[in-house]
């Protein structure tokens, strides 16, 4: 029996067809308690990883390129669970075309699959690849992590790419966020070079503090303080006037920042509603 194989019948889901569901409510109660984690003997060691990448590999290089995205996210439904994202985030970080038929097929399949909390550490190193559309990735992912996240994608907001930004921007406001911390890197944000970023700050940001006013006295959420709101509102206040000044012209840039003024405008109203 091949390794593939082998792995298949190890780590079967429980329920066919059901895949993780990677899409929440803007606003959910406050999370249950975590799961406790998988015993550390059905965890792939790195070495695992690598045999497995190797072989997702392999099996997504065998199909017509017309078929290639379908044949990957097929892939990662039979090793949905706690195997998945790794082994496929290792074949996205050896292909040499990354924006190729192969390389878009291996991302729709990290796109489905679904990671725990024990693979932060290894998710926090692809955050640090030199490929950007590796770190695009590893910010999806540790966003789905939530609060134990954090800290990396707080770095990815400080990312030379302008996308893998926009990315830790958006990761960083999730539907189960309650970690304030958040609150500054988002601040900051808004005043990013890149209008998408400044965007997915603001969305992100009034997320976090609507999530945490509401849910305040929920397990351990803290709602902010006065203090913390008045300084969000007057940095969007801020962002919303410099979007609007470049919203006049022609271009992509005109275009970026309507979009910007749309969302930081929303964001304000969001965060004034749930303070009344």
């Amino acid at each position: 029996m091949s390794f593939l194989s082998r792995f298949r019948t190890r780590n079967r889901p429980a329920e066919e067809g059901s895949p993780a569901a990677l899409v929440t409510p803007e606003i959910e109660p406050a999370p249950s308690p975590p799961a406790a984690p998988a015993p550390e003997s059905a965890i792939p060691a790195p070495a695992e990883d690598e045999a497995l990448a190797e072989a997702v590999l392999d099996a997504v290089e065998r199909l017509q390129s017309g078929r290639a995205i379908q044949g990957a996210e097929r892939i990662a439904r039979q090793f949905q669970g706690t195997h998945a994202v790794l082994p496929l985030m290792t074949a996205l970080q050896r292909l040499s075309a990354k924006e190729g038929p192969v390389g878009k097929a291996v991302a729709e399949a990290i796109r489905v699959a679904a990671p725990t909390p024990d693979q932060l550490d290894r998710l926090a190193e692809f955050a640090k690849d030199p490929s950007p559309i590796v770190r695009q990735y590893a910010m999806w992912k540790l966003g789905n992590l939530g609060d134990v996240a954090t800290g990396p994608l707080v770095d990815g907001l400080r990312d030379p790419d302008d996308t893998v930004r926009m990315w830790a921007a958006d990761a960083l406001g999730p539907s189960s966020a309650r970690d304030l911390r958040r609150a500054g890197p988002l601040i900051e944000a808004l005043s990013d070079p890149h209008w998408l970023v400044r965007s997915r700050a603001a969305r992100s940001l009034a997320r976090l503090l609507v999530q945490t006013t509401t849910q305040a006295g929920y397990g351990s959420t803290v709602a902010p303080s006065a203090e913390l709101v008045a300084e969000a509102m007057a940095a969007l206040e801020r962002a919303l006037d410099a979007a609007k000044a470049r919203t006049s012209g022609p271009g992509l840039e005109a275009s970026s920042a309507m979009i910007a003024a749309r969302n930081i405008a929303e964001a304000m109203k969001l965060i004034t509603e749930a303070r009344q």
